[in-house]
């Protein structure tokens, strides 16, 4: 590639970038810093690769400011419409982390442990009782945050969780929802903030379905309805911790 070619692409390329600060990402610097000398033949390749990379690079950087401005409204509680395609409904599945250590009994646990707190916000902010369940549920039930966290973390090999459960809020993005309350030990303040949290996306959106609601709560930059959010959805509709409330209500009745 000659150097008029390579300059030109790169100018290209930085002018694409060029609301994000001018800046290419790592890879595609990477990339570029060796086309060179690659031979003819690899030409189209690099410039492919490169071309993959910065786009790449584009879409996250957008979507790292729509998040910005859509927590920002949220907090502030001003209005900011939040929109999601539902895409397409395939069967994608979980990361293999969460299917690894998925433990159901942990997402009930965690249901049955925080439910006064659920009731009590569900109806100071009509939010739905089942849709505040399903995401615990979720959110719990991947047992990769109880355990295999853990074992990292015992292994040295991550930082603790920025994030806190049974509602998996990040008290770092979110403590100005609730100002005062200490959601990372307050179970109390831990489920309000995420009741509240849920609330007001749905205040910002036109068609507030289950899926497209728990999408932007664990996602709020995404515009498509994730698997995260098809998750939600289908233990919505399953509501599998009621068949443990009926278990646990006749193992004490026959107690008794």
């Amino acid at each position: 590639m000659t150097d008029e070619a390579f300059t030109a692409l790169y100018a290209q390329l930085v002018a694409e970038n060029k609301k994000f600060g001018s800046r290419l990402s790592e890879e595609a610097l990477d990339i570029a810093a060796s086309l060179r000398s690659f031979s003819p033949p690899d030409h189209d390749e690099s410039k492919t690769r490169l071309r993959h990379a910065n786009a790449a690079y584009i879409a996250r950087e957008e979507g790292r400011r729509i998040e910005a401005s859509r927590r920002r409204a949220i907090l502030e509680d001003k209005p900011y419409p939040l929109v999601v395609s539902s895409g397409e409904d395939g069967d994608e599945r979980p990361p293999i982390h969460r299917q690894v250590f998925r433990i159901d009994p942990l997402g009930v646990q965690a249901i049955l442990q925080a439910d006064q707190y659920i009731k009590k916000y569900a109806e100071k902010y009509s939010v739905d009782e089942e849709l505040i369940r399903s995401v615990f549920y979720i959110e719990n039930s991947q047992g990769y945050y109880e355990i295999g966290k853990k074992i990292t973390n015992w292994a040295g090999l991550t930082n603790p969780p920025s994030t806190s459960l049974p509602s998996n809020i990040n008290p770092e993005l979110w403590q100005d929802i609730l100002p005062g309350r200490d959601l990372r030990h307050d179970l109390d303040a831990n489920v309000e903030a995420s009741v509240k949290l849920l609330a007001r996306i749905m205040e910002r959106m036109e068609d507030p379905s289950i899926e497209k609601v728990a999408t932007l709560y664990n996602g709020l930059g995404l515009d498509t309805v994730s698997v995260y959010g098809r998750q939600v959805r289908d233990v919505y509709h399953s509501r599998p911790w009621q068949i443990w409330r009926k278990l646990k209500s006749k193992i004490t009745d026959e107690d008794l």
